[in-house]
């Protein structure tokens, strides 16, 4: 019987884990009528039909200053390159809702990308970020954020402003008890923030 309960207990404990994981950001999901582009000398020919462009692990340092003749675009993909920043010519994006900059080399996002305020969904994860820029409270319609394994040590008190920020994901980030409490006082009451355990560092 023991055996029997030892194998009940591990199948809940799994269960559960895979719920946890489930509720852990929750896919942004494309509209089926954008077409993908992957390759951006073919994404220039036609500029104004570019709604969403993938351009992953292409090396870029920087990003490539071609991407803003896209003004119809909605979803950028630009995770596994090289970049060290969003600069500010960011802000010409006014249409994206969709920004993923994950498994980069970011060390500083420009103020100018609280501008888009068309964006549901950003992903700045496992990055070099130590600070985020005040401005980006100004993501009226943010409602999932990534910035799972960073190094930041909190996040502005304007991110209060946030009123449809739905999940924030903190996972992977050094923090004390204090910076967490300060990260959920900065936040909508409603947001759901996903830590890691507290690292019991002195405060």
């Amino acid at each position: 019987m023991k055996g029997i309960r030892a194998i009940l207990m591990l199948v809940i404990v799994f269960a559960a884990t895979l719920q946890a994981q489930a509720q852990v950001f929750s896919p942004y999901k494309s509209p089926a009528e954008y077409d993908e582009y992957r390759n951006l000398d073919e994404a220039l020919k036609e500029p104004d039909k570019v709604q969403r462009l993938v351009l992953r692990r292409k090396g870029y340092k920087t990003i490539p200053k071609e991407i803003y003749k896209f003004k119809n675009l909605v979803e950028l993909d630009l995770r596994g390159n090289n970049l060290t920043e969003l600069p500010d010519s960011i802000g010409l994006l006014t249409k994206l809702q969709y920004l993923n900059v994950s498994r980069n080399e970011l060390v500083k996002i420009s103020p100018a990308i609280g501008t888009l305020k068309e964006i549901t969904y950003l992903e700045l994860g496992q990055n070099a970020l130590e600070k985020l820029p005040a401005e980006m409270s100004g993501l009226s319609n943010l409602e999932y954020l990534s910035l799972w394994e960073n190094e930041l040590t909190g996040i502005p008190y304007t991110f209060e402003k946030l009123d449809n920020l739905k999940e924030i994901d903190l996972r992977s980030i050094v923090l004390n008890t204090n910076q967490r409490d300060q990260i959920k006082e900065s936040l909508p009451e409603k947001t759901v923030i996903f830590l890691s355990p507290d690292c019991n560092c002195k405060q």
